[in-house]
Order: structure tokens, then C-alpha cells, then sequence
């Protein structure tokens, strides 16, 4: 359920009281809103904060219109209140004041269910803005991934599973996903560049998950996907990615019942690992993708049910390793 649907919910208006309480809350919002969106004018990379922002705000209006009976909890407002003042912090020029925007932020999703994913949209909205490379802005970023991959592991306190993770054209240098549970939801990496440190998928679990990997690009010392569990019709897609350099490693991972493409993709160099991998009625494409000097390694590969085609690509990898592997892979003009 949606963030303007959790409010508009029967029993979640305001008395006349409440409801002059919420106004001149709002009209202060506003004036802090809008000043927000005249800087989104000009400057496109605050765009995505100033819709973070008006989601959390557009909450607020609906939440003012109502008029029934009972009144919002203190809890809520001031929820409310911290949530859009951090995501105004977040554009602060000080790193130390949106290194406390992005704590105050997890801290409020943890405690306001209703206002979770717009907290986590925000978080994510800072990642995908151009990062100024300096060593405090990576210590900003980094901080944040940490968080954001802390509440996805199953041992977490407060949760953030089934959450949809929006880092579409993010810049990733480093960050630990490692044992996160990705059940439900939308996993968005969409154009992402993967550069610098390794970044950590390894154990963690997709169940139901749609993860896009579409057009992402890799040139990071190392992407971990070893013994990573792909279950229950998750769909993982890294159509037109490339990988320029460092390791891409699904070694021992699983997939059942799921698939994944990497169809039209470009291997420039580096290695992609999938050693040891199991395939049970899952499909792993690797048609239409373009090779170059990248290291296939799919030594005992143990397939059930499943495929894995090479069809159409250009040219096929010439440094294909297939030792041991159980079952059949295809390729244009023949199978082995």
C-alpha cells in the first residue's frame, strides 16, 4: 500500500482542530517544498530529492483534507517533520550534515512503517545524484549503502524487505548486500556503474524479486553474486550490460524456477565466474551478446531441467571453460 493510500485510510483524518494544525504545518512545507523544486529547475541532479520530498509532502495535503474524526498520533507528525527536513539536509553543503540527513532518514524508516519507502526513495534518490568524488562524499555514500544493506538482512531489526530499491544510473563504489534477503519488490540498477570497490551480493536470497541489471556497467575490482539463491520466478536481467574489467562472480549460486539474461550484453574483459552454479528448471541467456577477451569460466555447471544458450553471439567466447559441467549448453550451429 501506497504512501497516500495509508493515509486516506478510514480513521486517519483530523478534527477541525487537527485539521488547522495540519495548515499551518503545510503552508511552512510548502514555502520549504517549493523552494526545493525552484532549485530542481535549475539544477536537474536535485530533481530527485524534490520528488522524494513532494511524495512525503503530497501525503500531508491529502492527510489535511480530511476531515473525520480523531486525530494523527504526535508520532506521526513528527515523523512528518524530521522525515522533510532531512531530505532538505540531504542538499546541504556541509558532508557531516547529510551524513546525519541519511542516519536521521533510516532512523525514521525503521520507526514509521506508513513512510518506509519514501524514506528508502530518498536515500536512494542521494545515491543516484553525481557524486563530487571527494573522500567525505564517499564516506556519505558509503555510509548509506551500508545502511540500506543492513535492513535487508534477515537478522534485521526493523526490516526493509520487499521494499523496491530504486539505484538506476546510481555510481556504486563499494557496498555489502552480502545475506540480504530481496523477497517481492523491485531491485533497480538500471544503467548503474559499478566502479572502484567490490560490491556484495554473495548469499543473499531473491525470492519474487524483479533485479535489473539493464544496460549496467561494470569496471569494479569485483560483483559478488557467489552462492546467491535466484527462487520463485525471480527475473534477473543484465540485457546490454557491459563488463570492462574486475570479476562478475556467480560461483555456487542457485536459481530455481527463475531466469537470467544477458542477452545483447558486451564482455570486453575481466571474468565471469560460474563455477560450480546450479540450474534447476531456470533459463540462462547469454544470446546476442558480444565477446571480447572475458573469461567464461562454467566448469561444473550442474543443470536440471534448465538451459543455457549462446545463440547468435559475436563472436562465441574463445576462452570458454566447460569442464565438468552436467547437461547441455547451446550455441549457434550446434550444442555441447
Amino acid at each position: 500500500m501506497s504512501l497516500s493510500e495509508q493515509f486516506t485510510q478510514p480513521g486517519a483524518g483530523v478534527t477541525e482542530n487537527g485539521l488547522e494544525r495540519s495548515i499551518h504545518f503545510l503552508l511552512g512545507a510548502t514555502i520549504v517544498a517549493s523552494g526545493f523544486a525552484l532549485t530542481a529547475m535549475f539544477d536537474p541532479s536535485a530533481r530527485p530529492l524534490a520528488y522524494a520530498l513532494w511524495t512525503i509532502l503530497g501525503a500531508v495535503i491529502v492527510l489535511a483534507g480530511r476531515r473525520r474524526a480523531g486525530v494523527r498520533s504526535g508520532d506521526t507528525r513528527d515523523h512528518e517533520l524530521r522525515a522533510l527536513a532531512a531530505i532538505r539536509q540531504l542538499d546541504d553543503d556541509a558532508a557531516e550534515s547529510r551524513l546525519q540527513a541519511v542516519r536521521t532518514l533510516a532512523e525514521i524508516a525503521d520507526a514509521w512503517t506508513a513512510g518506509r519507502q519514501a524514506c528508502i526513495d530518498a536515500l536512494c534518490a542521494y545515491l543516484r545524484r553525481p557524486s563530487s568524488g571527494t573522500d567525505l562524499e564517499r564516506r556519505v555514500r558509503k555510509t548509506t549503502m551500508r545502511l540500506i544493506g543492513s535492513h535487508l538482512r534477515p537478522d534485521a531489526a526493523s526490516p526493509w524487505h520487499g521494499c523496491d530499491l530504486n539505484l538506476a544510473g546510481a555510481v556504486i563504489d563499494g557496498g555489502c548486500f552480502a545475506g540480504a534477503d530481496f523477497s517481492s519488490g523491485l531491485v533497480d540498477f538500471t544503467g548503474a556503474r559499478f566502479v572502484g570497490d567490490s560490491v556484495l551480493f554473495s548469499q543473499a536470497r531473491f525470492t519474487g524479486a524483479t533485479v535489473r541489471f539493464t544496460r549496467a556497467h561494470f569496471a569494479a575490482e569485483k560483483v559478488d553474486f557467489g552462492g546467491a539463491e535466484f527462487g520463485g520466478g525471480s527475473r534477473v536481467d543484465f540485457t546490454n550490460a557491459r563488463v570492462d574489467t574486475g570479476t562478475l562472480d556467480f560461483s555456487y549460486c542457485r536459481l530455481s524456477r527463475s531466469s537470467m539474461s544477458f542477452d545483447a550484453a558486451q564482455f570486453v574483459d575481466g571474468l565471469v565466474d560460474f563455477y560450480g552454479a546450479r540450474l534447476d528448471r531456470s533459463k540462462l541467456s547469454f544470446s546476442g551478446a558480444r565477446f571480447g577477451a572475458t573469461l567464461f569460466r562454467l566448469s561444473h555447471l550442474l543443470l536440471t531441467r534448465a538451459e543455457v544458450s549462446f545463440l547468435d553471439t559475436r563472436p562465441a567466447p574463445e576462452a570458454l571453460d566447460i569442464t565438468g559441467v552436467t547437461g547441455t549448453i547451446s550455441f549457434s550451429g550446434g550444442e555441447c
